[in-house]
């Protein structure tokens, strides 16, 4: 229920958090030209 309501608040919440925990998330390939090109 915590996440979901963080995820509604900040839709790249996800991102973040897998960045803080030094996880490298794959993209979907049609998303890739989407992705930021700094960190967070």
């Amino acid at each position: 229920m915590f996440i979901a309501r963080a995820a509604l608040r900040d839709p790249h919440w996800w991102l973040r958090a897998a960045f803080e925990l030094g996880h490298d998330l794959p993209w979907a390939p049609q998303y890739e030209r989407a992705m930021p090109r700094h960190s967070f």
